[in-house]
This record gives structure tokens, sequence and C-alpha cells, in this order.
């Protein structure tokens, strides 16, 4: 139909009066009411969910802050993580179109697909390793990551050696990682200099520290995993209704 209201031969253009005059096919009333709460629905519970993790992160991030103020010792990231860089695989867009299902495929920054296998099953921290590596307030960039996943080899993988999870994240969070990134066209946190990096750690990590930042942390991964099914679903469902 676009075609006959193109108004040159040579290079096709369509100008605003032909836009408006151009015929849409609308369901009935009813029906539009009722898509558009549908989405609208779906769309602020995206929206509530990322609030609530957005709060229980940083409530979390008080409670840390908090434990080191009572008192704080000094260690470098190689002695307090364990890599598990190796059991990365990248997937190609064109692989991972093959490859679709149920499981998260993690890029830098968060989700960038789901596909049909995982590679890591359990409780991780992801952090950036090329492109998007940096926040606005020079900390890296992190994702607290449960469950069955993939991830590209764009994200390093964590764990805790000797501290919890969840105290090597929030360290993390604390560090100005600007000095140990390298490359001024595409920014890059490589292995090598994330292991020199000098971390804060609580003096006192106590069962009632760790269980209070993990009960906070499980509870914002939970609303962003459910978040990305939400999001899946609305985009699935848009096309066909």
């Amino acid at each position: 139909l676009m075609h006959t209201w193109k108004t040159t031969t040579v290079q096709g253009t369509l100008n605003l009066r032909d836009v408006r005059r151009l015929p849409i096919l609308l369901p009935p009333e009813r029906q539009r009411d009722a898509i558009t709460a549908l989405i609208t629905a779906l769309d602020n519970k995206i929206e509530t969910n990322e609030q609530i993790a957005v709060k229980a992160v940083a409530l979390a991030s008080m409670v840390f802050s908090s434990a080191v103020e009572q008192g704080a010792i000094h260690s470098y990231l190689d002695e307090i993580a364990k890599f598990h860089n190796k059991n990365r695989v990248p997937l190609s867009s064109r692989q991972r179109a093959e490859f679709q299902g149920p499981y998260p495929y993690y890029g830098a920054t968060g989700v960038i697909d789901c596909v049909g296998g995982y590679r890591f099953d359990g409780n991780y921290l992801l952090v950036g390793e090329d492109g998007t590596v940096v926040r606005d307030d020079g900390s890296p960039v992190l994702q607290y990551v449960r469950g069955r996943f993939w991830v590209s080899n764009h994200a390093h993988v964590l764990t805790g050696l000797g501290v919890s999870n969840e105290v090597l994240m929030f360290a993390l969070r604390n560090v100005d990682i600007l000095p140990y990134v390298t490359g001024a066209v595409q920014p890059k946190l490589s292995m090598e200099n994330l292991r020199k990096v000098p971390i804060t750690l609580p003096t006192r990590q106590n069962s009632t520290l760790n269980e209070t930042l993990s009960c906070l942390c499980d509870q914002a991964a939970q609303k962003e995993a459910e978040n990305t099914q939400l999001a899946r679903f609305r985009d699935a469902l848009l096309p066909r209704i």
C-alpha cells in the first residue's frame, strides 16, 4: 500500500500531507481500550518492580556503608574474588536467533537476549568488561545475577572468595574504577587490571550483615528477573493483538 503514496520515481519520498491521508486499520473501540489497559498494566508493573529493586539496592548499600564506618580493612580484588571467565561462551546475534529459549543471555550492562541453554547456575556477580564499564559516579557496572544463565565475553563473572557475593558487590560499588579502564574509543576493564583494584571491607562480617545484604539483593534480583519476563511477554503480545 505504501508505494502508491510515493511522489517521485528516482528517490521515493513521503511528505507530511500524504502521511496524514494514509488509511489505517484499527480494531473496534472496545478492543482498543482493552489492549491499552493490558499494555498499561504491564508497563506499570515493570515500573513498580524497577522502583522496588532500586530501593532495595540503595538500602543494602546503606547497610554496607554503616558496617564499614564501624571498622574497615583494605585488600585487593584478587584476594577476595574468584573469576569464572573461562566458562563464558559468546554467541553472535545469528547464533542466538537460532538458539532461542528461556535462559537470559547477559552482556556488559544487562540481559540482551534469551537462549536455549545455560553456562552458569547459581549466584554470581557480573562486572562490565567492554563498552559500558563505568557508571556516572565512576564505579564499575555491576550485575547481581542468580539462577541459570549465559554470559557473553563482555562481562567478567565473579564470586566471593572468603566473603559473600553481596559483600563483594557493595565493596566494588564504592571503587573509583576509572584509573583501571583502558581504551579511548572502546572502554575496556581487563581482568588483569580488575584484579589490582583496591577494596575496602567491613572488619566485622557477621551472619546478620550477610543475611541482610543477601535478602535485599535477592529482592532486587527477583524484580529484575520478573521484569525481563514481563517485557518479553509484552513485546511478544503486541504484534498479535
